[in-house]
């Protein structure tokens, strides 16, 4: 069979022109000619914009053999990653090739972060734990009170600016020895060192003005509740990246856009199934921080000592009852939320909520597991179930090969390479064509109320292609007006890519959330 395989792949002639060198590349560049050409750049500058101005180098990719095409990726990569961090920026912007050489680029901070909704500072990016019980928590009590509208504010493009030159400084001291921010250097900062700074967690969170509670978030982004359950679209997911199946809302914002918010449960003992099946009317229970009925946090595992119900009978673990049965009571729940809006500029943007709806900067790996980050374990490891005993102690064999967590930002942007990821609604199809097996199925009312907010997947998959169309369109423009050459294609994701690269190049270690 390989041979055979083979011998047609021979027969494939290439259709496709291959990427240009921008330089050739035998040729290596040196820092010193990458100031000189920043410097004459600047010189043209008008006074009063040059203070906006950063500038950014391909140049330590070039000198490492970095193919042409993969320098094309990268040039998509920082065009990408600046417009995905540009929260409120009504239109995609790309940097600019400073002399022709694609080599060195500059861009103006207002192009990105000089739109603002009120916002006068910014707050800890970094853990709830330091939120909760640190040296943060000053942060539950904060909020941003955002602007009802967006207004041109180039001082908080210069905040935001000072806030990323600082790099991961919030969750260093979880994750390293040291902030990683080898490649900033007085005159411009390196291309892949800017991609992995920008999707660093607690930078992101930060400079995406992320409210601690998602309650706060979802009034500033407009989604509309029309006062119950009904105000969603809702899909139960037997088979997604979550170690269990998976529930997400779909909803409308003001603008006309979209807002998904995923339900992902602590996993289950191997005996037990996803409670959302045999309960999918979701109760919305009161969040920390918020009014009751705000329709944002779906109850379901109850599990706070001394308050949790008769048919929560686990063994107490660290102070909380790892519920197994469905309550839908107020109180934390054993659950993450994963959040993706449409932005202005037509790119996602993307946050990780907890149990009391606080704003996270990762997930637990036996909620859900980012592959890219566990590279070398096996399959299992990576998507198996992880089995609970009565004693609440883990199977090791299906345990996640380490505790490379998914995380704001980078693992989000990694996986949602097209924009929103097609799904299904097993839940629905699966009530529509007999083979559901659930406590109320043949409830002619309960079934009506399912049918009312679960849509088939007939009608899912037209309604996410269309959320998907802005977030190509924006694509389209990045591509077009980075990549050299006729050939606008490209094959990976081009911010994890040129992340990646920094990674190994400044011998950054993969940790915990970083």
């Amino acid at each position: 069979m390989n041979a055979v395989l083979q011998d047609w792949a021979s027969a494939v002639v290439p259709s496709l022109p291959p990427a240009p060198s921008s330089v050739p590349a035998e040729t290596k560049i040196t820092e010193q000619e990458v100031v000189q050409w920043i410097a004459t750049d600047r010189a043209k500058l008008p006074a009063a914009d040059s203070e906006y101005m950063v500038y950014t180098s391909l140049h330590e990719m070039q000198n490492a053999g970095v193919s042409p095409y993969r320098l094309n990726v990268a040039r998509a990569g920082l065009s990408k990653v600046l417009n995905s961090t540009a929260r409120w920026a009504p239109k995609i912007v790309n940097p600019v090739d400073i002399n022709g050489k694609g080599m060195v680029y500059r861009f103006d901070i207002r192009d990105y972060w000089g739109h603002n909704k009120g916002v006068k500072t910014l707050i800890y990016g970094g853990s709830d734990d330091d939120i909760f019980a640190g040296s943060h928590t000053d942060t539950l009590t904060f909020r941003f009170n955002f602007a009802p509208t967006i207004s041109p504010d180039p001082a908080f493009a210069k905040t935001i600016w000072n806030r990323v030159k600082q790099g991961s400084i919030d969750a260093y001291k979880q994750n390293s020895k040291a902030v990683n921010i080898a490649g900033f250097k007085t005159d411009y900062v390196e291309a892949g060192q800017l991609a992995y700074t920008l999707t660093r967690p607690d930078v992101y969170n930060a400079i995406m003005s992320l409210p601690t509670y998602a309650t706060e978030f979802e009034t500033e982004l407009g989604v509309v509740k029309k006062g119950d359950y009904k105000s969603y679209q809702y899909m139960m997911i037997e088979h997604a990246i979550t170690i269990d199946s998976r529930l997400v809302f779909r909803a409308q914002t003001k603008g006309g856009g979209f807002y998904y918010k995923t339900f992902d449960l602590f996993t289950l003992a191997k005996e037990q199934i996803n409670p959302f099946w045999d309960h999918p009317i979701p109760k919305f229970v009161q969040s920390a921080g918020a009014v009751p009925k705000d329709l944002s946090l779906i109850g379901s595992l109850v599990q706070p000592v001394g308050t949790a119900p008769a048919a929560c009978q686990a063994t107490n673990t660290g102070g909380f009852q790892l519920c197994t049965a469905y309550t839908g009571d107020n109180g934390v729940q054993q659950q993450a939320s994963e959040v993706i809006w449409d932005m202005p500029n037509g790119l996602q943007g993307y946050a990780i909520y907890g149990g009391l709806n606080q704003r996270r900067v990762d997930a637990f790996s036996f909620i859900v597991r980012d592959p890219r980050r566990l590279r070398s374990a096996s399959d299992a490891a990576i998507a198996g179930r992880r089995l609970r005993t009565v004693s609440n102690e883990s199977v090791s064999t299906t345990a996640p090969a380490s505790d490379l967590r998914l995380m704001t930002g980078a693992s989000c942007m990694g996986c949602h390479v097209d924009g929103m990821n097609r799904m299904s609604n097993d839940l629905r199809d699966g009530l529509d064509n007999g083979t559901l097996k659930a406590s109320w199925v043949g409830d002619a009312a309960m079934e009506g109320q399912v049918r009312e907010v679960y849509p088939p997947t007939a009608m899912v998959r037209p309604m996410i292609e269309k959320d998907r169309t802005k977030f190509f369109d924006a694509m389209a423009l990045i591509r077009g007006g980075m990549v050299l050459g006729e050939n606008k294609n490209i094959y990976q994701e081009p911010i994890v890519w040129s992340f990646e690269w920094a990674q190994k190049f400044y011998k950054y270690s993969d940790t915990t959330s970083n």
